[in-house]
């Protein structure tokens, strides 16, 4: 019975199949596949089918991502933590100080400037000649360019900048550079340079930024450094002042930029920058952990280890080509004037050490080119710490140490009172003794060196000058602690940060100097070390006086031959490590901070701070996401 059952069932499946124009069931179908199929045959059928919709779902979702990017967005402010405050954002003096040259270096364009691989390219140039023998440089400006008033660049504005720049009654840092250099307008956009020799490295000079003649030619030089134009500038770069506060004192705490509408370069995406101004770097990394500024313009490497593993930034470690040394001035300290000296005091220093509590990152150097450049002289004479060949020295030169105890500083001051009550006229005899006592003084406890001369006692006490800044201050104590160690009293005087250091180094006002200097990519140090650059305005800061140097450097910066141009500079290099009118210590990184919502920062190499900013148009802090194929 129950097997015929079956077997009509079955008849009856096979008739209505026969029956069916289509094989596959319709949804009101569907609805009865339970009567059809088996338990386990449901449940195999409910399992594809969401294994099927599963797969559907990934395919889609993964050609949608595939096809996603994630792109930057307008919008958006960057507020940036510097210390110090601005003074001349003005191109002419912008290059004295790194807080003026960063806001200059956004507001002002150049003829050239340097791209975020540290290379040179055009800015405000459209093209450029150079004639056979180096000494004519023809270069056309584009003509889509715009001030921040609206009116056009032209270039009238180069040629009123750059004899600005020549004029020594505006006293420009950049003066020198152009020495035997006259610019001349040819045509409606093009200006000629022409040097009274030939110079490799020129167009590396060109990166000054244009100053709009119509607003500027009315003020004398007297009144230069006093107009308000240096505060509320007009250039044409990517951003344009907007407004800047200042304290109940004036110093300015907070400047704002906007993006420039009519820049001819890429649009920013980030419309809005402001820098926020601090007495030290503790202020800084209290505003950037508070989350109240986006940057820090410098952090120096050793706050930078305290911060490091407890912050969740990005750090950013860019070689400057630039070199940190001690500058003798020979005429302010009778004893530095001896070589012997000069090369004593470099062996006492543990450059090692100094590097290591500065964090480890920066280089050892010993000379007067950076050891990557390409005319680098590997067998300069370098003078590494080694206390027993300052011993030998000092020796040499008739220096002894002499113990100078509290009982006899004290024994000192009662003598220096008594001497006061006596009426008699003072002998030599007495000034030597009274000399000795001051110097005791001055000396403190320790022991120091010493030789007679003429009679009298002397003492080598140096006075030792920098920037009041952290990282200068672990340098020059480090410096202080090994030249004391030797018997070399050393007293440290800090130039606030606010002071511009360049007026000490106009007035030659410091017996040594601890300071850095930056190098252009090109080898040439003709303004750091020839004569000519001994001066007001100059960069020869040690005073170094030279003839076969002059000579040398005149030469090389006329050879247009790479391998003769190293045969000079190798030469150059020897004579000046021997001379040692300054100690090399050390080349830089340096350390830029932001916050990880700013994306888009992409800077592998800089000349100076500043080309920090070389990218500032890629920078982002919005995305949107966009849907391609």
């Amino acid at each position: 019975m129950n097997s015929s059952n079956q077997n009509k069932d079955d008849l009856d499946k096979k008739l209505v199949h026969s029956l069916l124009k289509a094989r596959i069931p319709s949804l009101k179908q569907v609805k009865y596949i339970g009567k059809v199929v088996t338990p386990k045959e449901l449940l195999i059928l409910r399992l594809s089918f969401f294994a099927l919709l599963g797969s559907i779902v990934f395919i889609f979702f993964a050609f949608f991502l595939g096809h996603i990017e994630k792109q930057p967005a307008s919008g958006g402010e960057y507020i940036e933590g510097l210390v110090g405050a601005p003074k001349y954002i003005n191109p002419l003096y912008s290059s004295a100080r790194d807080v003026d040259s960063d806001i200059s270096s956004l507001i002002y364009s150049s003829l050239f400037k340097r791209n975020a691989l540290g290379e040179l390219v055009s800015d405000l140039v459209q093209s450029y000649e150079i004639s056979d023998d180096g000494l004519v440089y023809n270069v056309s400006l584009r003509d889509d360019i715009k001030w921040h008033s609206g009116e056009n660049l032209s270039v009238d504005d180069v040629v009123y900048t750059f004899n600005l720049i020549k004029d020594a009654s505006f006293e420009s840092p950049l003066r020198l550079s152009f020495s035997g250099v006259e610019i001349e307008r040819i045509g409606n956009s093009t200006v000629k340079f022409t040097l009274s020799q030939p110079y490799s490295g020129f167009l590396d000079l060109l990166v000054f930024g244009i100053l709009p003649q119509d607003l500027w030619y009315q003020i004398s030089s007297n009144s230069f450094r006093l107009a308000e134009l240096n505060l509320k500038p007009i250039g044409s770069g990517p951003y344009k002042f907007k407004s800047l506060a200042k304290d109940k004192s004036g110093v300015i705490k907070l400047y704002n930029l906007t993006y420039n509408e009519d820049y001819y370069g890429d649009e920013p995406y980030i419309k809005n920058i402001s820098f926020k101004f601090f007495q030290n770097f503790e202020e800084v990394i209290g505003a950037f952990s508070s989350n109240s500024i986006d940057g820090i313009s410098y952090l120096p490497p050793s706050v930078k280890e305290d911060i490091l593993v407890r912050e969740p930034w990005n750090f950013y470690d860019l070689d400057l080509p630039q070199l940190t040394a001690i500058f003798f001035n020979q005429e302010r300290n009778k004893n530095l004037s001896e070589k012997n000296v000069r090369v004593a005091l470099s062996y006492a220093i543990n450059r090692a050490n100094i590097i290591e509590k500065l964090g480890g990152t920066y280089h050892e150097v010993y000379g007067s080119i950076l050891p990557q450049n390409f005319a680098y002289n590997e067998d300069i004479k370098k003078f590494e710490y080694d206390k027993k060949r300052v011993a030998d020295l000092f020796e040499i030169g008739g220096w002894s140490l002499v113990e100078v105890g509290q009982e006899e500083l004290l024994l000192s001051v009662d003598t220096e009172s008594s001497d006061k009550k006596n009426d008699l006229a003072q002998d030599k005899t007495n000034d030597a003794k009274n000399q000795d006592i001051e110097a005791k003084k001055i000396l403190g406890e320790g022991s120091w060196l010493t030789k007679k001369v003429n009679g009298k006692s002397e003492y080598i006490i140096v006075e030792l000058t920098t920037v009041d800044t952290v990282e200068n201050q672990i340098v020059v104590n480090a410096i202080k602690e090994d030249w004391e160690a030797i018997g070399v009293k050393t007293i440290i005087n800090a130039v606030p940060v606010n002071q511009p250091i360049t007026d000490l180094i106009k007035n030659r006002d410091f017996q040594a100097l601890f300071y850095g200097q930056l190098l252009l990519p090109d080898p040439d140090v003709y303004a750091y070390w020839h004569s000519s650059q001994v001066g007001k305005n100059g960069l020869n800061i040690a005073g170094f006086k030279n003839n076969t140097v002059d000579k040398l450097l005149e030469e090389a910066r006329g050879l247009l031959d790479k391998e003769e141009r190293i045969n000079k500079y190798e030469e150059i290099q020897m004579i000046i490590s021997e001379e040692i009118p300054a100690i090399y210590l050390y080349s830089p990184t340096y350390t830029y901070v932001q916050s990880k919502k700013v994306k888009g920062f992409d800077v592998k190499s800089i000349v100076k701070p500043s080309d920090r900013f070389s990218n500032v148009n890629a920078w982002h802090i919005l995305t949107k996401r966009k849907f391609t194929f």
